[in-house]
Formats: C-alpha cells, sequence, structure tokens
C-alpha cells in the first residue's frame, strides 16, 4: 500500500471517528437515557455481564439481573459484542450513561469503517466507498435500531451486513478464493443477532438460485468447495455461539418468545412517507431516492449490474411492506420473522450500493465530489442531531427509572418507556424491572401466565403455598433464607434449566423442575440457607480460548498470503 493510499485511509478514519463523536454530544450532555423498545433488556444484560467482569467471570446466567429469576437468556441470545458495552460499564462504572454512550458511538464508527472497507474492496473506488459509509452509517433504519427502538442485537449485525454481502459476491460471482471474508461476515454476524443470519442466508440463497438459473455463476466447482470453506470457518469461529446454545437446549425444554403472527406492518406509501419524514422504521430519505432513480433507469432499460442491485433493494423494500402476503405464509415463520420491517436492513443495503455508484459516477472533478461530501456529511450529523433532539423532547417526561421494593406492587407494568441517569440505572441491579420478554428463553412451563406473575413477585412457595422468606442476590447466585414446620417441596423463584448448583445448609442437593418451571428443592422442617447458582462449565471457557487462537492463526495466515487486503479491480 503507497503513502498516498494509507494517507486517504488515515483522513478517512479521522474524519469517521470525528463525525461519530459529534452525532452523540448533544444527546451525551443530557445525562440521561431515553429507553423505549428494547433498551431495558439490553441494559439488564450489559449490567449482568458487567458484574461478572469484575469477578472475572462470563455470567451466562445472571441472579441479580433479568428480573432475578436466573433466567439463562445469554446461552441463546449472542453477547460477544454485548461484552464491549460491558466492558465500557467497568471502566466507567460511575458514569454508566457515558458508558452507554460511548458504546452507541462505537457502535457508529465501526459501522461507518466496516460499510467504507467493504464497498472500497468491491468496487476499488474511495469515492464510492466514501459515499457509500456514509448513507449506510446514517441511514434511517440504523438509526431507528440503534438509538429509537434500542434493537442493539439487529443494530450490531447491521454493521456487517456490507461484508457478508462482499463475502457472498466473491464466492458466488468473483474471485472464490476471498472466500474468508463470507466466513468472517457471517460469523460476525451470528456474535451479534442469530436471526439476521437466517434472513441473510434466506435472501442470499434467493439470489444465487436466481444467478444459477439464469446462468450468472461460472466454475460451480470453485465455487461450492469455497463456500463449504466460509460454511466451515463460520462452523469454527461461531462456536462460542451455537455450541452453549445446544447444550443449554439440550437441558430442559424452552420456548424462545411469544409466539405470534408478524405485527407492525405498513402500506407502500406509509413506508415511503415514514421514510421522507424520518419516522417509526424507514428506509430513509436517500433510500427513497434510490428507489426512484432505480425505477426510472429500469424503465429507461439501462440493463446493468449496478441498475440490478438498486431493482434487488426496490423488491426487498416492497416485500417489508403490507404488499406481499404475509398472513398466508406458514405460521411458524411469521413467529420467527416478527416484524417484515426487518428487510429494510436488506433493502437499505442493495438501494445503497446503487445509490453510492451512481453519485460517485456523477462527481468526477475532485473539488465538486469534495463539496458534496462535506454537504452530505454536515447534512447527515445535522439530521441526526435532530432525531436525536426529537427524542429527547419526546422523552423527557417519561417515568423515572428508580428502585422498587414492593415486586408485587407494579405486576402489569411494563417500563419499556422511561428516562434514567446513572443511578436509576443502578436500581436494575436487585431490583425488579420489567422488560419486553420477561420469560424469553424460559421453561415452557414459566410462560403459563400466573406462573410468569408468581416467578417475577418472587414468591416462595412450600407445598404450594407462598411463604416468607429472606431474598439476597449476587451476580452468580441468589440465596433464600426459610423456615418450615414440616418436611416438603421448597419450590424458589429461579428458572430451571438442570444445570443449576443448589446448596442446602452448606451441602449440595438433588434438585428437580417445578410445576412453574423453577428449582424445588427437598426440605425436612427447620430453618435453612439455600443457594443457587449456575456458572458456567469450565469447557466453555475453553472454547472461548479456542476461537480466540482460531482466530488469530487464519487472520495470520491471510495477512502473510495477502489474501484478504488486496482490494480487486472495480465491480462491473
Amino acid at each position: 500500500m503507497g503513502w498516498e493510499m494509507k494517507k486517504i485511509n488515515l483522513q478517512t478514519t479521522f474524519i469517521f471517528g470525528l463525525i461519530s463523536v459529534l452525532s452523540y454530544i448533544p444527546i451525551m450532555r443530557t445525562h440521561r437515557v431515553f429507553g423505549q423498545g428494547d433498551l431495558l433488556f439490553h441494559l439488564n444484560r450489559m449490567l449482568g455481564l458487567a458484574e461478572g467482569l469484575r469477578h472475572g467471570q462470563l455470567n451466562y446466567r445472571s441472579f441479580d439481573v433479568l428480573s432475578n429469576i436466573g433466567s439463562a437468556t445469554n446461552y441463546f441470545y449472542p453477547f460477544v459484542f454485548t461484552l464491549v458495552f460491558a466492558g465500557l460499564f467497568v471502566v466507567l462504572a460511575n458514569h454508566l450513561v457515558l458508558a452507554f454512550y460511548v458504546g452507541e458511538l462505537i457502535l457508529l464508527f465501526c459501522t461507518l469503517m466496516v460499510a467504507y472497507w467493504s464497498m472500497k474492496s468491491f468496487a476499488g473506488n474511495h469515492k464510492r466507498a466514501f459515499i457509500f459509509a456514509i448513507f449506510w452509517g446514517f441511514s434511517g433504519y440504523r438509526f431507528y435500531l440503534a438509538l429509537d427502538q434500542f434493537v442493539l442485537g439487529e443494530a450490531i449485525a447491521f454493521v456487517f451486513l456490507p461484508l457478508v454481502f462482499l463475502g457472498f459476491y466473491e464466492v458466488f460471482f468473483r474471485n472464490h478464493k476471498r472466500w474468508c471474508l463470507l466466513g468472517f461476515g457471517m460469523t460476525l454476524l451470528l456474535y451479534a443477532h442469530m436471526l439476521s443470519v437466517v434472513l441473510t442466508t434466506a435472501i442470499f440463497v434467493v439470489i444465487a438460485l436466481s444467478a444459477m438459473l439464469t446462468k450468472r455463476i461460472s466454475g460451480y466447482k470453485e465455487r461450492i468447495g469455497a463456500l463449504i470453506r466460509a460454511i466451515s470457518l463460520f462452523i469454527i469461529l461461531g462456536a462460542v455461539v451455537w455450541v452453549p446454545l445446544l447444550y443449554q437446549f439440550s437441558m430442559t425444554k424452552i420456548q424462545t418468545t411469544t409466539k405470534q403472527s408478524v405485527l407492525f406492518m405498513a402500506s407502500l406509501g406509509d413506508n415511503l412517507v415514514n421514510a421522507l419524514n424520518g419516522s417509526y422504521q424507514n428506509i430513509g430519505i436517500f433510500g427513497v431516492v434510490a428507489v426512484v432513480w432505480a425505477l426510472v433507469l429500469l424503465f429507461q432499460k439501462r440493463y446493468e449490474l449496478n441498475v440490478l442491485f438498486g431493482l434487488i433493494g426496490v423488491i426487498i423494500f416492497i416485500l417489508g411492506t403490507n404488499i406481499f402476503p404475509w398472513y398466508a405464509i406458514p405460521f411458524r415463520l411469521q413467529a420467527l420473522i416478527q416484524f417484515p420491517y426487518r428487510l429494510f436492513s436488506y433493502a437499505t443495503l442493495f438501494l445503497f450500493v446503487f445509490l453510492s455508484k451512481e453519485l460517485a459516477d456523477r462527481y468526477k472533478q475532485l473539488q465538486h465530489y469534495r463539496l458534496a461530501m462535506v454537504t452530505l456529511m454536515v447534512f447527515s450529523v445535522i439530521n441526526f442531531w435532530g432525531h436525536s433532539e426529537l427524542l429527547v423532547a419526546n422523552r423527557q417526561n417519561n417515568p423515572v427509572l428508580n428502585l422498587k421494593q414492593d415486586r408485587a406492587a407494579d405486576s402489569n407494568h411494563q417500563e419499556s418507556t422511561f428516562v434514567a441517569d446513572t443511578a436509576g440505572l443502578k436500581t436494575i441491579l436487585g431490583s425488579r424491572h420489567d422488560y419486553i420478554g420477561m420469560t424469553d428463553y424460559a421453561p415452557i412451563n414459566s410462560w403459563q401466565p400466573l406462573n410468569t406473575a408468581s416467578l417475577l413477585k418472587q414468591e416462595v412457595l412450600f407445598n404450594h403455598q407462598a411463604v416468607d422468606a429472606k431474598i439476597s442476590y449476587q451476580s452468580n447466585q441468589s440465596m433464600y433464607q426459610v423456615t418450615v414446620n414440616q418436611a416438603g417441596w421448597l419450590d424458589l423463584p429461579v428458572l430451571a434449566y438442570g444445570n443449576e448448583t443448589v446448596l442446602l445448609d452448606g451441602h449440595q442437593v438433588a434438585i428437580k423442575q417445578s410445576q412453574r418451571g423453577s428449582v424445588a428443592v427437598y426440605l425436612e422442617s427447620g430453618q435453612h440457607m439455600i443457594q443457587v447458582s449456575a456458572p458456567a462449565p469450565r469447557w466453555i471457557y475453553g472454547l472461548w480460548i479456542f476461537v480466540f487462537i482460531a482466530w488469530i492463526i487464519v487472520l495470520l495466515r491471510l495477512w502473510s498470503r495477502d489474501k484478504i487486503t488486496k482490494v480487486p479491480i472495480s465491480a462491473r
């Protein structure tokens, strides 16, 4: 890499870092988070993982967060990147709001950098890569995920979609020797959000099959071999996610999430208006520009690869509306997808792949290009500020997150909308705060409404009757002190997955799963102390070390062979 190219890369990195910081300054100055959607759920996970890091362990199950019922969510919902937020919570323990926004800022910066590198590698064109990165990082749907509804798993997956697109294109249509990019991209996607892996695979399978039917793919033998190698890499590097998941699945029957048909569909017209207004889940104003531009070129019979990318984006966008008969597909698929607007990530991807080339081709003179880029960046940052300030104005009077001692009093209140400073965030530890999906990934019996209510109230049952108990929580265990006047089964408000360690008066005892899906232990009459914990098996730590070493080995080999850093010729 020549000095001029290094200079461009350094300048680009500095610019992306600068606009990332500038974008978050206004909301950071409020010293509060303005919760909506999934934020409370993710804050529980971040705080639980942070507590584990302080004690030198990975809390696959936390007892002082997630309603204090010993949820095993982290076995089923990847947390690799959530550890970054958790680490910030440890470093900035007295400034949790700042830590959260620094994590969000880093997320935006990474979104810009991955988008830039992926497009530059795809097209070999700095101008197009820069335009694409700005469009992608400041897209309407990314703002909805990251700062409006805080769908952070999907927001993190959004970072790596351009890399997955690049890897897919190389394996099926260009240089199949770069198969590692597909393996890396899908692995990073898995680390963030498993459903995104499913949706991405489905979309690319459809595209690949369409290309095969139209005879757009050559060299099948080599490409199939490359695909197999990419899948193998994905299996190895993704082991820290899928192996613990299968382990926990094998222990007991669970229900992942609420089983329901698709929700929050809007018409094509409403989605276009939402995009222009920047409201709800949307593809943004530049997404609408790309839709119109692609259709105009199609009607002009400009049949070329870039217009095809735009057309794919238009089709996926339409599929995310109620034009597609979503209710006609099998219920299981509806329950899996949940929200058709999830497709807007992929619509945004293809639309901006198309739009970035069309714009880059029109700015031949460097002076005009630089003026356009400065204008685009200023508009993007100011637009981000505007949406952030509107968010603050609309939510500043929402209920304040605070300590709740009476668990029964708020049994029917979900705190999906709230305002919190650092002190408020700290109350999440050891206090009841109901969030969306409190029994997600819980044993099936726990989903019964009466059982759910009883568990969330932290009711301790002895022979099916509520009894008084002194309860305390730590990050890795919960403790119960009870007195009973006869022998019988004590049903504790801790979910039973089959891998709990229960100490009765200091001695480990066997347990069973109660009728409400919780831990039940047999007691003799008298006063007892019961401790329930569920430390991650030692082999899981070995698995993390194995995968870390695998990453190092693969990256070193690629660096030595110069297979990943070489920029190919422009895509045609």
